[in-house]
């Protein structure tokens, strides 16, 4: 069975005549622009060959991927354990440390940032944007 570091191996030894090919192969019916450059081409390829791996179809490839970055991206799960965020609020700088379970403060192990942001602050903020990981509405 070949990995995924094999695939990609055998994109970066390709040439830009052959990775063209191989992504016609992919995709008859889609245009490559003229102008694409290698790695995007090599990018498309490696994404349409995990496509055709998983045994989905192209659209339905994209939505499992969208719904699986979605769900990781939620409450902060999208930061490694072991990050820690800082913030200073009124003087007092606040040290929060990312867990595979949460987010530990002062001791204590929170659900989401927003937890963490309310004992701070004592008002309701959005967690992430109160840590600086998301911008304001105005950005």
């Amino acid at each position: 069975m070949k990995t995924d570091s094999d695939l990609m191996n055998r994109l970066r030894a390709a040439s830009y005549s052959e990775l063209r090919a191989w992504y016609q192969d992919l995709r008859p019916d889609a245009q490559i622009p003229k102008r694409l450059k290698a790695n995007n081409l090599i990018g498309q390829i490696a994404w349409l060959e995990q496509a055709q791996t998983s045994g989905l179809d192209i659209d339905e490839f994209h939505a499992s991927i969208v719904k699986q970055l979605s769900q990781c991206n939620k409450m902060g799960q999208n930061l490694k354990p072991g990050t820690r965020l800082l913030r200073e609020w009124h003087g007092q700088t606040h040290q929060v440390e990312v867990q595979t379970n949460g987010f530990a403060y002062n001791g204590e192990t929170y659900n989401s940032l927003s937890e963490i942001a309310r004992v701070i602050t004592g008002a309701r903020w959005s967690g992430p944007r109160f840590f600086g990981l998301k911008g304001s509405r105005r950005d």
